[in-house]
């Protein structure tokens, strides 16, 4: 008789968190590896799929997962989610194969897979609260000398993270972001009607505020070319990061719109009507929003810093994301370009995004499950 396979439990917790980048990925990656579930002979080696998430906690996102239980866990200690992690979480995860799929989970359960995004915490430590930063500069050294399997989401980031978690890059499996998970917009009129915004009449980026995410450089290139068309800015704050503000002179210019925290139907408005898309982070371990545009058939202007040419190829314009003037400089480059130019542009990006979906990143994620568990 074949023995049954361990049991595989997801730390949830992210389902209770504001979605930003790794949330999304956790998520949207999770509903890809619950529909290869559908397939009997796969949910049978996997055997059952259990995700706990803390009970005091409200849901952020209630996913619509079919073969994946999702159970809350009440934890006997006050103090927050990591608290809950390092104990009730441990318990419960005893004796099963954990997924940590945001950068962090209990120390003591070494059965585990650890996904770290990135090494930003050590490389732009202005970006992120001193508390934050502490706390899992702490952790993460000792999750990843225990955790069985550690993943990461690009190349890039897992050279990084082998140096200063101070392990071989082999260990680090890549399994990167998807770009396909939101829908084409069905009417676009009455969304740009109420955000008071025409077609091809704006340039958007998307991000929070973090130093990280460079908005003030941008804006202040857009200031340099006069504003041929206003800034749109759609994120909002993230817990544990810094804020970077914009100078009054920028923030109260009429021409950079902050719109906070869009619903993804709205953000996918916004892809789909924009003039280009703007991307200038200094550093980024993968970079979901430029491939989200691209999608969309938008054009993409990007930093050319860190996992950017790996993630994005040959599609965006590039500019140095430190240089005020390079980044003003791509802007007017692009809007120089004939429509030939552009359209080869739009029809680069598409192809570029169409690598990465969330199915088959769920796929490489079932394959190594597979083989562990088995």
């Amino acid at each position: 008789m074949t023995p049954a396979p361990r049991r595989l439990v997801l730390n949830a917790r992210f389902l209770t968190q504001a979605q930003s980048g790794v949330q999304r990925y956790a998520h949207m990656l999770m509903t890809a590896f619950d529909r290869l579930l559908e397939h009997p002979s796969l949910a049978q080696r996997l055997g059952p799929v259990t995700a706990y998430y803390p009970a005091d906690a409200g849901l952020q996102v209630t996913p619509a997962w079919r073969h994946i239980t999702l159970e809350p866990l009440p934890c006997r200690w006050p103090g927050g989610g990591h608290i809950w992690e390092q104990t009730a979480l441990a318990r419960a995860a005893r004796g099963g194969y954990l997924l940590n799929l945001t950068g962090s989970g209990p120390a003591l359960h070494r059965d585990q897979l650890l996904v770290i995004h990135d090494a930003n915490i050590w490389h732009v430590p202005d970006a992120f609260s001193r508390r934050y930063r502490g706390f899992h500069k702490t952790l993460r050294p000792v999750l990843a000398r225990r955790a069985r399997d550690l993943a990461t989401v690009s190349q890039f980031s897992a050279q990084e993270l082998a140096q200063v978690l101070d392990q071989p890059e082999l260990r680090f499996r890549v399994i990167p972001n998807g770009a396909d998970h939101l829908v084409p917009p069905r009417d676009c009129a009455a969304v740009m009607s109420a955000l008071g915004l025409s077609k091809n009449g704006f340039f958007l980026a998307v991000g929070n505020l973090s130093p990280n995410k460079n908005l003030v450089r941008l804006a202040q290139a857009m200031a340099k070319l006069g504003y041929p068309l206003p800034l749109v800015i759609a994120g909002a704050e993230a817990s544990g990061l810094a804020k970077a503000g914009l100078p009054p002179e920028l923030a109260h210019s009429g021409q950079v719109r902050f719109l906070g925290r869009v619903h993804d139907d709205t953000l996918a408005v916004l892809y789909a009507n924009a003039r280009a898309f703007l991307w200038p982070p200094l550093r980024e371990g993968f970079g979901i929003p430029p491939l989200e545009a691209m999608r969309f058939g938008t054009p993409v202007l990007s930093s050319n810093s860190t996992a950017m040419p790996e993630v994005l190829a040959q599609a965006p314009i590039y500019f140095e994301p430190q240089d005020v003037e390079d980044i003003a400089r791509a802007i007017a480059q692009f809007l120089a370009l004939p429509t030939e130019a552009r359209d080869a542009q739009v029809i680069a990006g598409y192809d570029r995004a169409r690598r990465f979906s969330w199915d088959r990143s769920a796929k490489q994620l079932a394959e190594l499950l597979a083989k562990r568990l088995s």
